[in-house]
């Protein structure tokens, strides 16, 4: 799904082409002038304005949040302003939301229902909306837990502690069970790291869809 701006002005339609909403985009706008009349010096200044107008939207969206939210405005202090180079230069895949549940395959769900996985890695910057979420597996709910917080960093800066919160003996295993997921994965790549506490696990896993359809 595209994101697509459009400026008019007189006699001339700018269209502006954003690949879904993933900040790396910004950097590669698809500029097509509709009409002749303007000059590259002008084409370049509106350029630059929607890319300013597109990245202010884009940090809008990183500090909206709510009460419910796990980081809220400490997300700024800490982690966009330690990031905010790359951010800006279109160095993060992607930028996505979930919501009041969480996903794991099934080689990793005993961990987490165990404890022993207290945390997940998942590619780009991903901003959980809701503190409390369900633990699901193959359209089956198990547990709830609680985010307790948030985290982003490159895939290089992953330590032994992480790896430890992870479930795994050594990083390279992490790495390469990383990379079975994330094919395209790179060391320079941005990814988040959400750690979380099981509350509580079911007597018997819930549908899914029964828990969205109450929710």
């Amino acid at each position: 799904m595209d994101i697509r701006l459009k400026l008019y002005v007189p006699k001339t339609l700018l269209c502006f082409t954003l690949n879904s909403i993933t900040l790396s985009s910004i950097s590669n706008l698809d500029t097509r002038v509709c009409s002749p009349g303007f000059s590259s010096s002008m084409i370049q200044l509106i350029t630059t304005l929607l890319t300013i107008k597109v990245l202010l939207r884009l940090l809008l969206q990183f500090s909206t949040f709510t009460s419910r939210c796990v980081f809220r405005g400490e997300f700024f202090k800490q982690q966009l302003s330690k990031h905010i180079s790359d951010l800006m230069k279109g160095r993060v895949s992607r930028f996505i939301e979930i919501g009041k549940h969480i996903t794991f395959k099934r080689m990793f769900l005993e961990q987490v229902l165990s404890g022993k996985k207290r945390s997940t890695i998942r590619l780009g910057i991903v901003r959980p909306r809701f503190s409390e979420v369900y633990i699901a597996c193959e359209n089956y709910v198990y547990a709830i837990a609680e985010i307790e917080r948030v985290e982003y960093l490159k895939v290089h800066e992953l330590d032994e502690d992480i790896v430890k919160s992870e479930g795994f003996r050594c990083r390279e295993e992490l790495l390469k069970a990383l990379k079975r997921i994330y094919s395209k994965l790179d060391t320079t790549d941005y990814v988040t790291l959400i750690w979380f506490k099981v509350k509580k696990i079911f007597d018997k896993p819930k549908r899914l869809d029964k828990i969205i359809e109450k929710s």
